[in-house]
């Protein structure tokens, strides 16, 4: 399997996964919050 580690306060976008896709998700301190931000601009 994989891991990924995404710190705190880092802008990330899931833009798709496959069909077949499972996550498991542990998030640590156990207070979890989503904040909205604008997406990100269009690259050239």
């Amino acid at each position: 399997g994989d891991t990924v580690l995404i710190p705190g306060g880092l802008k990330h976008n899931e833009l798709r996964t496959s069909d077949d896709f499972e996550a498991l998700e542990v998030s640590v301190p156990g207070e979890l919050g989503t904040v909205a931000c604008d997406p990100p601009a269009k690259r050239a």
